[in-house]
């Protein structure tokens, strides 16, 4: 009916489980009379508290070539502490509090999700990482939460004990990243990458670069995009598009048309493109893998039975410095190591050592030895060889618009690209996209209960789509792509502010690199 309000359902599920019951529906128990449950979500909007806002912030709220993947997504909302809420306890969601609940635990998983006229869509999913439950029992008795989505699993997770990879594409290396991960994603939705890249992971620090780091690296090397986004029954997918699916999309999934409450644009004459710098990274690999990558600086002494472990980080020879390698050699007695029951000389115990494992990985080793004799031993020798790669002379196109007096430099690295042609390729790209000086609209925001076709907007946009943006006083009229999205809902989604993070869609031709047709006129790589 017309003039009906148009308020979506809120939902927030934790995945706390149901309890499980026996033949005769009676709950199952544990050793302290608790009700064990399964692993299900559980619908605990009504002990969210409606007189605070709900506050989700997904996708990455930069507008430049390089703001290619996601930041980490974060959810805001309140839980009701009080006698009020479903347990009918005071302290029910304080962690520390003798009647909390005992399935609310650190990294619970949360999600939300809205729904309006049959159209159900799941806007944030991730895990609780942060609870503050506010003290005094005449006080608000709530607990403000803090979760963060899939985004921040990456930024904790170091990338060790993975291998140099050689000869493969993006959507190969980031399945290969989410192999190390204790959690992955609940789905993924991946592009089949456009380059083959004939080494990566080669120029990674095993105990400190993040896997976030490196999903970076792989969408800088490809301009593609990385993002989570989410749909009608999940809010935890992994989505990967590589440039000329980007650069494809034509047709909007909203549009805005003069309908939002703020369209924030500006144009800085400053900030029109003068020169265009894209660096490639050729890599030199080893004629052999016969190269020392690490050797032993002092001994180490294993008691009869004993076990030692210990971390081998390569250097190159040439310079000292980290690097990587590939085609590692397990250690040869005699030739890579000595063991021996005297120290600092001999190799009486070698036949003794044992290697429990030996995990060579792009940049470093991890080793566990043990000695199976009856004395204790000195490992006085021990070093690793294998094929060195090593990251010299980095290749750099630098383009000038002849046609800018004035301006800034656009700096473009791609990691994993080797290739000086397809550098060249990027930076002329670059350079078209740029060099012409446009008004810089940065985000819209909107009231989305205000008409169907904004409620759409909200329910369909995600981090990462096309939307139409059209705006009669700036004179904006144009495509952009929505990087970031930010959704405030108060009071019981009544009200909903949404944010756009605008990134301009430029409408050009695109090839694929290393294809025919690359010297058609006006062909034009996808950004």
């Amino acid at each position: 009916m017309s003039g009906e309000p148009i308020i979506p359902t809120q939902t927030v599920e934790m995945d706390i489980g149901s309890p499980i019951a026996d033949m005769t529906g009676a709950p199952i128990l544990d050793e302290l009379g608790r009700n064990i449950n399964d692993l299900s979500w559980v619908n605990v909007t009504h002990d969210v508290r409606a007189i605070d806002p709900i506050s989700i912030r997904r996708g990455n709220f930069g507008n430049t070539p390089q703001d290619r993947v996601a930041n980490i997504g974060t959810l805001k909302l309140s839980l009701d502490n009080s006698a009020g809420n479903s347990a009918g306890v005071v302290g029910y969601y304080s962690p520390d509090n003798i009647n909390h609940m005992p399935e609310f635990v650190d990294g619970t998983r949360i999600r939300v999700a809205f729904t309006y006229s049959g159209k159900k869509r799941y806007k944030f999913q991730g895990r609780v990482r942060l609870r503050s439950p506010e003290s005094g029992k005449w006080g608000t008795l709530k607990v403000p939460i803090t979760a963060e989505d899939w985004m921040a699993e990456a930024a904790n997770t170091p990338m060790r004990g993975l291998t140099v990879q050689v000869n493969q594409r993006d959507d190969q290396l980031i399945n290969t990243l989410l192999g190390i991960m204790d959690h992955p994603p609940e789905r993924t939705d991946f592009s089949t990458g456009p380059d083959t890249y004939a080494l990566a992971f080669h120029n990674e620090l095993g105990e400190s670069t993040m896997v976030a780091a490196v999903l970076q690296k792989i969408a800088l090397s490809g301009m593609g995009g990385i993002f989570q986004v989410g749909d009608d029954t999940s809010g935890e997918i992994l989505r990967y598009r590589n440039r000329n699916d980007i650069g494809a999309l034509s047709t909007p999934v909203a549009v805005v048309n003069n309908s939002m409450v703020n369209l924030q644009a500006a144009r800085d004459y400053r900030k029109q493109i003068k020169k265009v710098i894209v660096t490639v990274h050729p890599s030199q690999v080893g004629a052999a893998n016969t190269t020392v990558l690490f050797t032993l600086q002092d001994q180490i002494t294993i008691p009869a039975g004993g076990q030692a472990s210990f971390t081998c980080n390569y250097k190159d020879p040439n310079g000292n410095r980290r690097t990587s390698a590939k085609d590692q050699i397990t250690p040869v007695a005699g030739t890579d190591f000595n063991f021996s029951s005297s120290s600092g000389t001999g190799s009486d115990l070698n036949g003794s050592l044992q290697f429990v494992s030996f995990a060579p990985a792009a940049d470093q080793a991890d080793v566990v030895v043990q000695n199976n004799s009856g004395v204790t031993g000195y490992l006085w020798f021990f070093q690793l060889r294998g094929r060195g790669i090593y990251r010299y002379d980095p290749l750099s196109v630098i383009l000038i618009n002849p046609d800018a007096s004035t301006g800034i430099t656009l700096t473009y690295d791609m990691p994993y690209q080797n290739i000086y042609d397809e550098a060249v390729a990027i930076a002329t790209a670059l350079m078209t996209f740029w060099q012409t000086l446009a008004t810089d609209v940065i985000q819209l925001e909107f009231i989305a209960n205000r008409s169907t076709t904004l409620m759409d907007a909200f329910l369909d946009v995600e981090p990462g789509t096309l939307i139409s943006v059209v705006e009669d006083v700036t004179g904006i009229n144009n495509l952009f792509y929505a990087n970031g999205v930010d959704i405030t809902s108060y009071q019981q989604a009544t009200k909903v502010k949404v944010i756009f993070s605008l990134v301009p869609a430029k409408l050009v031709k695109f090839f694929v690199l290393d294809s025919d047709g690359l010297d058609t006129p006006g062909a034009v790589l996808g950004y």
